[in-house]
């Protein structure tokens, strides 16, 4: 009988861990890289996530990251200063002062290997596609064609731009003389073909889709079809009090108070395009929303937030970074020395908090 008493007992202590493990959504720092000789002053590491993987490239090297931080591969990188951007299935490496782009999969093997265009400015990718950012135009590597194409760019200081494979068309938001905002869509041969002067508000980026390009606004988004006819405005009014995705892995910050508002106007602080989740004011309520709905109202606004398994990854405007369960309510606050640069998420259940000199992996 006691041996029966005591198998029970042992259940019972499995039964409970399990259910523990199960319910925890603490998260532990399971590691830590330091940049080192890989980087200076010049150099920055540049760090970006894949699906599951983190990439980092510093002056000299290369790596990709499981969850645990560990290294899956190393590889020499082509000179220093290399620009990143990364897709779910690939990585595109570019050289800042040649402009080749090198187009490696998820093994690190190349893929594509582009001739010289001039010193690069940015790097952005699409599903896929990758586009590169010079004082001439914009490069453009095609997925589906598998060949770059050249857009010459237009007067005026560039904001933001976006590409669809799809269609083959850039939409290029740029700022003119008279400091009036505007967007210009062309083919991937150069020829405009829609355009269009903001005169309201100031645009901060833009993004497109299949049947839509979206711009952010300081006070919301407005969604355009490919002949830059606006179709709706988002998050005016009671009626579209809707925040819409656009498919994008930029992240907007703007670094304001919260009373610049004056409480009744909409003012949108920070906005994770890649996961649709937005931190707003609107008609004086601060809250973080998720397409149409409310997820929770916050007390301060947000510089940052990513979503996980069993809640929020926010970084405050003070720099502090904090879990947040799906009510809203604080359940962890990250212990750390220093203000992080950036938080990045690698999967559901494991991020990064990226300093100058190092990269603090954590995972539940």
């Amino acid at each position: 009988m006691k041996k029966v008493y005591f198998l029970i007992a042992v259940l019972f202590v499995a039964l409970y861990e399990l259910i523990g493990a199960m319910t925890n959504t603490s998260y532990a720092k399971v590691g830590t890289y330091y940049f080192g000789e890989n980087t200076d002053n010049i150099t920055p590491a540049v760090v970006r996530s894949g699906e599951g993987v983190l990439y980092v490239v510093g002056k000299t090297e290369m790596f990709q990251f499981n969850e645990l931080g560990e290294k899956n591969w190393r590889k020499e990188v082509f000179s220093s200063g290399a620009l990143l951007a990364s897709c779910d299935d690939s990585l595109g490496v570019c050289d800042r002062n040649t402009g080749e782009l090198y187009i490696l999969s998820y093994d690190g093997e190349i893929l594509f290997h582009s001739s010289k265009h001039g010193r690069a400015k940015n790097l952005k990718a699409f599903d896929g596609s990758y586009a590169i950012e010079t004082a001439e135009g914009i490069y453009i590597y095609s997925k589906s064609s598998n060949k770059v194409y050249f857009v010459e760019l237009q007067p005026g200081d560039l904001i933001d731009f976006g590409y669809s494979d799809q269609h083959k068309k850039i939409a290029v938001l740029s700022l003119d003389s008279n400091v009036n905002c505007y967007i210009n869509l062309l083919s991937v041969t150069g020829d405009i073909t829609a355009g269009k002067i903001m005169l309201d508000g100031l645009v901060f980026g833009v993004s497109l889709d299949e049947d839509s390009i979206r711009m952010l606004k300081d006070d919301g988004i407005t969604e355009f079809d490919y002949f830059l006819e606006e179709k709706r405005v988002y998050w005016e009014d009671e009626e579209e009090a809707e925040i819409i995705t656009v498919p994008d892995s930029k992240q907007l910050a703007m670094d304001k108070e919260s009373e610049s508002s004056g409480g009744d106007s909409d003012v949108v602080y920070s906005y994770n395009f890649e996961e649709n989740i937005l931190c707003g004011e609107k008609n004086g309520e601060l809250a973080l929303w998720s397409g149409s709905d409310k997820l929770f109202d916050l007390e301060e606004p947000v510089k940052k937030v990513v979503e996980l398994k069993k809640g929020y990854l926010v970084k405050n405007m003070d720099g502090t970074v904090c879990i947040l369960n799906h009510k809203g309510e604080v359940k962890q606050v990250l212990s750390t020395q220093d203000v992080p640069l950036d938080i990045i998420k690698i999967s559901n259940r494991a991020f990064v908090l990226v300093y100058s000199n190092r990269i603090d992996f954590y995972r539940r």
